[in-house]
């Protein structure tokens, strides 16, 4: 019977601390729209070539704290390989000026987590992940 006692304590502590991570996660206003990736500068912000996966991408950022990523180069190759899986959950939060952006489920293939430091210039995105390198973005509609 303490068993169950404990692992329904548990049980409880976990369901409410994800629930106080939720609703305290942050999300800056100013990324809740549409951005078309532009282009990428290395650490010294020399212009670097564009990988095919970023060719023609989209990040659509949404005021309930997730995101969807399009490229289409992704959605070719799994054409071509015949997958046709659901789309994974991706989350994204903002705090001083860091854009942590995460992917993936608890107990399956684990959990992805990307941090950038951000800077949004008029109608420009600047992501700077851990390397230094700079993508730039494009606003291309308004909040969702």
């Amino acid at each position: 019977m303490r068993i169950i006692v404990t692992l329904i304590i548990i049980l409880i502590y976990f369901i409410t601390s994800a629930l106080y991570a939720q609703k305290s996660a942050q999300h800056d206003d100013a990324l809740i729209c549409e951005w078309a990736y532009l282009f990428s500068k290395d650490s010294n912000l020399v212009k670097i070539p564009t990988a095919p996966v970023m060719r023609n991408s989209k990040r659509y950022y949404y005021s309930n704290g997730t995101m969807n990523i399009t490229s289409p180069y992704i959605e070719q190759m799994l054409s071509k390989l015949n997958i046709k899986g659901q789309r994974p959950v991706i989350y994204w939060k903002t705090s001083n000026g860091t854009l942590t952006i995460t992917q993936g489920q608890q107990g399956r293939n684990g959990i992805s987590e990307s941090t950038y430091k951000y800077i949004i210039r008029a109608d420009t995105l600047i992501t700077i992940d851990y390397l230094g390198t700079h993508s730039y973005w494009l606003k291309r509609s308004k909040k969702k």
